[in-house]
């Protein structure tokens, strides 16, 4: 993204690490190439997916993310 792109938006570092570590307890552990990507669908269906990955993943060997 160009920094003369309208709707940049800059934020601070620490902000964006913040921002981070609030997203990653709700996210996806790994990739679902059969859910749907077009909005309104990707946002309730990252937490279903991570309540799902979550405990299958030390089932597996997986590390914890």
């Amino acid at each position: 993204m160009d920094a003369t792109e309208p709707g940049r938006i800059d934020r601070h570092p620490a902000a964006r690490g913040a921002e981070l570590d609030r997203a990653r307890p709700i996210a996806p552990t790994r990739p679902h190439p059969h859910a749907l990507d077009e909005p309104p669908a990707p946002a309730p269906a990252g937490p279903v997916a991570a309540g799902y990955d979550r405990p299958r993943d030390p089932l597996q060997g997986r590390p914890r993310t």
